[in-house]
């Protein structure tokens, strides 16, 4: 007995997991902004990724590094998450990514059969053009957004020691001037040391580890680790302040002493 069914393409080799790049570069043809777009909400399908603790044990400890150029200089923007999930996807340990030229014009060559990651570059373009209602000139800015292909430097062959070092734990993310003002006008009095992130209500201060110890993570920078972090301590400290019986009432003595941290 014969059924009726939908065809469905056949998965390649790779999986039906596709590496985020893979899909952009799917249909050279359609707009990159779009394929951009398309991709992120897929990834949002996938659903909430797990919490990862953003700072490490001692400043001295390796943490995962931003995507570099050729040269060191990391990447921004959506070129972040395109090559952080590329990385991921293909297994990749180093973070240094390069074009097919730049690769050529260090003696080095992208090895037979393997396939880049499609990034995007963005910039405006400034056309002068006349207003009549106002007399005089004015300038339009039109954004303007361009697909190409870097490759991993494991991907590639001959590369000089010098570029090999390019892979270096990126130093941490700046402080972010805004947030430290809003955090020193709440007057909490924040103690940084150990390991550990919490508010204790006992000695009504928060424990958090010290900046260095912050790390760049897939979800987020160190100082947006740090700052998330820090500021989620600080609703706990807000809630004692607010409502001290309600948030006291179901606590242990034990429980009180060692501090609220979830």
């Amino acid at each position: 007995m014969s059924t009726n069914r939908t065809h469905r393409p056949e998965s390649t080799s790779r999986g039906s997991a596709a590496s985020f790049s893979e899909e952009l570069s799917t249909n050279p043809h359609m707009d990159v902004y779009q394929r951009v777009t398309d991709k992120i909400i897929r990834e949002l399908e996938k659903g909430t990724r797990s919490w990862i603790k953003p700072w490490t044990s001692s400043p001295g400890q390796a943490a995962p590094g931003r995507p570099l150029r050729h040269d060191g200089i990391p990447y921004r923007g959506i070129n972040v998450l395109i090559l952080w999930s590329e990385a991921m996807e293909r297994g990749f340990a180093s973070t240094t990514w390069m074009t097919y030229r730049q690769a050529k014009a260090l003696g080095s060559q992208v090895r037979k059969g393997e396939h880049g990651a499609t990034i995007v570059y963005a910039k405006s373009i400034e056309l002068a053009e006349d207003d009549p209602s106002a007399n005089e000139e004015t300038v339009r800015r039109i954004p303007l957004l361009r697909a190409y292909t870097v490759f991993n430097v494991e991907q590639i062959e001959g590369l000089p020691t010098p570029t090999e070092r390019a892979q270096t734990i990126e130093p941490i993310s700046s402080r972010i001037d805004s947030v430290d003002t809003f955090i020193a006008a709440t007057t909490a009095k924040i103690v940084h040391r150990g390991n550990r992130a919490c508010y204790l209500p006992s000695a009504d201060h928060i424990e958090m580890p010290p900046y260095r110890q912050f790390i760049d993570t897939p979800t987020s920078s160190a100082a947006q680790g740090y700052y998330a972090t820090l500021l989620h301590e600080l609703i706990h400290y807000a809630a004692f302040r607010i409502m001290p019986r309600r948030c006291a009432f179901p606590w242990t003595g034990e429980q009180h002493r060692r501090g609220m941290s979830a």
